[in-house]
């Protein structure tokens, strides 16, 4: 697999943030004080209550931090530390990087209460992506308990790996009627 150092980089936050993840929340289970790091927030788009815990605050800094640290001059949006900023302003950056460091907060409380039992409630990620001009160029989706990567790149392909297994390149193929069928019903 041949990434760009931008695309890499990305890589090696999103896993060290799923790194640090998992240890934060066996750290807080162990405390057997995990309704504590629960809360919610205002979504200031839509006004509705949302999920949020200590460890998504904890992830957004470190995705933040290290994103910074390479790359100090570009802007970051993460779900966390969004603030109602100017559409006008955000749209007129060059470079832009979009992150959601737990993506499915939902899922992740289930997990640190101990009460994800079925896969689908394993499956939430670190999402961080990187877009110039206003075309995505790049996005990584990190599943730490699962243990489960994708990274896309324009020009590049789209690449799928488990635990420490080979990368796997992934292939779109056309679906058949059959299958777009079964898909919209």
């Amino acid at each position: 697999m041949k990434l760009s150092t931008r695309a890499t980089i990305a890589l090696l936050i999103a896993e060290e943030a799923g790194r640090v993840l998992l240890s934060e929340a066996k750290r807080i289970q162990a405390g057997k004080k995990a309704r504590s790091h629960i809360s919610h927030k205002k979504n200031i788009g839509t006004g509705e209550q949302e999920t949020v815990t200590t460890v998504d605050r904890l992830i957004d800094d470190l995705i933040i931090g290290s994103i910074q640290r390479a790359y100090p001059k570009e802007f970051i949006l993460t779900e966390e530390s969004y603030k109602k900023l100017d559409t006008k302003k955000r749209l007129r950056q060059k470079s832009i990087w979009v992150v959601d460091p737990i993506d499915g907060t939902i899922n992740f409380s289930l997990f640190l209460l101990g009460k994800a039992k079925e896969k689908r409630q394993q499956s939430f990620s670190i999402s961080i992506a990187w877009a110039n001009h206003g075309v995505l160029q790049l996005g990584v989706l990190h599943t730490p308990v699962l243990g489960e990567t994708w990274v896309a790149e324009k020009g590049r392909g789209t690449w799928y790996r488990q635990r420490k297994k080979a990368w796997e390149k992934l292939t779109m193929k056309p679906p058949t009627s059959k299958q777009l069928t079964i898909a919209l019903n």
